[in-house]
């Protein structure tokens, strides 16, 4: 969680203020015309946005959800907003995705152009549970497909590897000494957060972090135990806290579509269907029985006829008699 840390030049700060602007003709009058030629004057009017000083303030965060390990797997914590706003007072949240957020510079302005919703119950999400340090039961998690992540935190750099990587500390004229000496030698768990001083560097295996050149403010804040922890250390081994499973189940995320058709299965009882089929719908079945008693009814009738036959031969032949 990085607290944001931006500035604004005052003409951009008056533009990004701007809500709409007005330009009127306004004339003059015959007898007032100047030798010039003059019929008039243009009138510029601007409308500004100023926030209400009776308005709540919201304390605002950028959330970076940093990718870790589980097993042969990389990770990493689903649907998190880019930036979020709790107020201290009234328990509400606020919070943008990074397209939402792209009008917004909250550490130079007191307001953004566009708020989304206010939500006044979020108990039940992800978000609470992190920030309460409770068991992790509505969180879910994606697959990262990165092999590196690197980004600044505030005044730190979050690291997250797959294995362990070995660092060397150095000056920025040594850049390119690092790979011949063995000095200030450093080893980094796979996921970390660093603190680099203005006049060192850090020189790694598979990337190379510049010295931060702002303040360096070393104290990290860490809910633990639902207690708040400062930490001064230049290195955080993060990887005991994301490999903790008792904390967190790790539980994949699945689209909103798809885990309504898998509750639909779950819930919904199989029934069994008895449908009958009209007649013509047999109709190869319906041809071959037809043929085949048409076939037998001739046969049969073949068979009587040739029999009649023989017997009206018999009856009439005429035997002579002797003489």
């Amino acid at each position: 969680m990085e607290e944001t840390d931006d500035s604004l030049p005052t003409f951009e700060l008056i533009n990004r203020l701007l809500i709409q602007q007005r330009i009127e003709f306004v004339p003059i009058n015959t007898k007032e015309q100047t030798a010039g030629g003059a019929i008039g004057n243009l009138l510029f009017i601007s409308f500004f946005a100023t926030a209400n000083k009776n308005q709540q303030s919201f304390s605002t965060y950028q959330l970076t959800p940093i990718p870790f390990n589980q097993g042969q797997q990389r990770l990493k914590l689903a649907q998190i907003p880019y930036i979020i706003g709790i107020s201290t007072k009234t328990m509400e949240l606020i919070q943008w995705t990074k397209e939402e957020s792209n009008t917004c510079k909250f550490t130079s302005m007191s307001s953004c152009r566009e708020t989304p919703p206010i939500k006044k119950n979020w108990k039940q999400t992800c978000l609470f549970e992190i920030l309460t340090d409770s068991n992790l039961t509505l969180c879910r998690i994606e697959h990262e497909l990165e092999p590196i992540f690197i980004q600044r935190v505030g005044q730190q750099w979050a690291i997250s590897t797959i294995n362990e990587t070995k660092c060397h500390r150095v000056t920025q004229l040594e850049q390119g000494e690092h790979a011949i000496t063995a000095n200030n030698e450093l080893t980094i768990p796979p996921i970390a957060l660093i603190t680099i001083d203005k006049s060192t560097a850090w020189s790694c295996d598979n990337f190379f972090l510049p010295s931060i050149t702002n303040g360096t403010n070393k104290f990290i804040t860490i809910i633990e135990n639902k207690k708040l922890n400062f930490d001064d250390s230049i290195l955080i081994d993060l990887q005991k806290a994301m490999s903790n499973d008792t904390r967190w189940e790790k539980i994949p995320y699945i689209p909103g579509n798809i885990k309504n058709m898998i509750e639909y299965l779950i819930t919904t009882t199989p029934t069994t269907i008895v449908s009958s089929t009209a007649w013509y719908q047999h109709g190869l079945a319906i041809g071959l029985l037809s043929l085949g008693i048409i076939a037998i009814t001739l046969i049969i009738l073949y068979m009587r006829l040739i029999s009649k036959i023989r017997k009206t031969s018999t009856t009439k032949m005429i035997i002579m008699p002797q003489i």
